[in-house]
């Protein structure tokens, strides 16, 4: 089975408790405690165990202040480069281009 935002985020609820994406991973919350993990799947790991204790999730060393969560950044728009234009070429030219062996595209200097 595929891990996804929507299977953690319900076994997320389950037990109380919130996920959120953030700058470099993945934040589970609970009240005004929060922990920060890299993968989405650690997360899950930890939730589908059939025991596990909230000290062993939330302990004292592992928890982030609420303050120092940051959304995550919005992705950059690529923009398309330029796309380079050719003359069209004279039936003379495409014949001097096949004699010398250049590909279409180039350009004779």
């Amino acid at each position: 089975m595929r891990i996804s935002l929507r299977r953690v985020l319900r076994l997320a609820r389950n037990v109380c408790m919130d996920v959120q994406r953030t700058v470099g991973g993945w934040i589970l919350k609970m009240g005004d405690k929060a922990r920060k993990f890299r993968r989405l799947a650690d997360i899950w790991n930890i939730l589908s165990q059939d025991d596990w204790y909230l000290s062993d999730i939330f302990a004292g060393d592992k928890l982030i202040p609420l303050e120092k969560i940051k959304p995550p950044r919005p992705r950059k728009r690529t923009t398309p480069s330029e796309k380079q234009t050719y003359p069209f070429l004279t039936p003379e030219e495409v014949m001097r281009r096949r004699n010398l062996g250049l590909p279409k595209g180039s350009k004779i200097a």
